[in-house]
């Protein structure tokens, strides 16, 4: 299948297609959507400019030629169980690849790569034939297929949503992540995908040791709120050296406050935080995105992700 892409910042290479007639653009893209992996010459110019595929590698990542791109402000599931592990990795980088077979997609670059090298991104896409065709390449200089600017949903709504991968904020996407979570959210009430396995991914605090090593989301009371030489701590429990704590840098926090990127905290507070657990003086996740904090209405029975940027009560 030809997919269309955007990547933002680019300089696109354009071509016209005023002069081919409706009748043989609709033929090109049909013989494009029968074969995946085939080069069409869409310009109408005899020189072939599609070279590659999209290929999914993880429930996360997919490439193109020697380019690797990763979905932003998501990841994989962190299963303790190797076997629910495993299958759930399958899982999702097969509904990855059928996604990518199917759809047209543009991408947005979200300025960075990851310390693996591969290009962070958010994806756009539509599943009906969209018209003015463009072309630009990829870091090997060969031809990707791609598509400029489209709107609408984006691939990691689609992924969260069936629950075959997990929120993991990182970009200054504010918006874009709080529709994940809310997507996340209703995808957990349903144990849909690795929801299912949901014991292991959102825990009590008290159970926080259990995650020790994974990525998980434990929630709980905020018992006490210090901040102690330039960290700020947020503790669950009576005995801060044994059980869980929410830690960040206080410069940090006071950003996020005057930008109103989130609340003030303090004692009662009920609150979740994703990150990945470390032993440090008992269970602890470090925070450096404002909205890897939650606040939690327990009596909400309708309840829906409000981030902590929500009035407090």
């Amino acid at each position: 299948m030809q997919l269309r892409l955007f990547v933002a910042g680019s300089k696109l290479d354009r071509f016209l297609v005023s002069k081919t007639t409706l009748a043989s653009l609709i033929g090109l893209i049909a013989v494009a959507l029968a074969q995946p992996g085939a080069t069409q010459d869409l310009a109408g110019d005899g020189v072939s400019t599609v070279k590659h595929r999209f290929i999914a590698t993880a429930a996360n990542e997919f490439r193109c030629g020697d380019e690797v791109f990763r979905l932003a402000d998501i990841a994989p599931f962190s299963l303790d169980d190797p076997s629910q592990k495993s299958r759930q990795t399958e899982d999702g980088q097969k509904r990855l690849q059928a996604f990518l077979d199917k759809n047209l997609i543009s991408i947005d670059k979200v300025g960075y790569t990851d310390r693996w090298g591969r290009t962070v991104i958010y994806v756009y896409y539509t599943d009906k034939i969209v018209f003015g065709l463009s072309q630009t390449n990829t870091n090997d200089g060969g031809g990707c297929p791609l598509v400029e600017d489209l709107q609408g949903p984006t691939l990691q709504d689609r992924l969260v949503s069936a629950g075959a991968v997990m929120v993991a904020p990182e970009t200054e996407y504010a918006s874009q992540i709080r529709q994940l979570l809310v997507y996340e959210w209703r995808a957990h009430k349903a144990l849909a995908g690795g929801w299912a396995a949901q014991n292991s991914l959102r825990l009590a605090a008290k159970e926080a040791e259990g995650a020790i090593g994974r990525v998980s989301i434990v929630c709980g009371e905020a018992l006490s709120v210090a901040d102690i030489r330039g960290r700020m701590y947020i503790n669950f429990g009576e005995d801060y050296r044994e059980d869980f704590t929410i830690t960040l840098r206080s410069a940090d926090f006071k950003k996020w406050r005057r930008q109103q990127r989130i609340a003030d905290i303090s004692p009662g507070d009920q609150l979740c935080a994703r990150g990945f657990v470390l032993w440090i003086n008992g269970p602890s996740i470090t925070v450096d995105h404002p909205q890897q904090i939650e606040r939690r209405y327990a009596e909400d029975e309708n309840y829906q992700y409000k981030d902590t940027r929500a009035p407090l009560r």
